[in-house]
């Protein structure tokens, strides 16, 4: 709060399962030839919730940041 930033919890679980994972299960989506496609489906999914939510607020920035370890799952 000291620079203004907040907090905004929302909930994408059903688009997520309606949109995202369908779209995986029909392309067989799988990494390296042999693990299903799981957390990284999120990605887009997670930029496009961001985006919404800044523009609903008047936000001009998005913050994000990760480990190496964090962001390669």
């Amino acid at each position: 709060r000291q620079f203004g930033a907040s907090f905004i919890d929302v909930d994408v679980t059903d688009q997520f399962f309606d949109v995202f994972a369908p779209a995986a299960v029909h392309a067989d989506a799988v990494y390296q030839d042999q693990f299903p496609v799981g957390s990284t489906l999120t990605r887009p999914l997670m930029a496009r919730t961001a985006v919404r939510v800044a523009r609903e607020h008047g936000c001009e920035v998005i913050g994000h940041t990760a480990t190496y370890m964090q962001n390669s799952s």
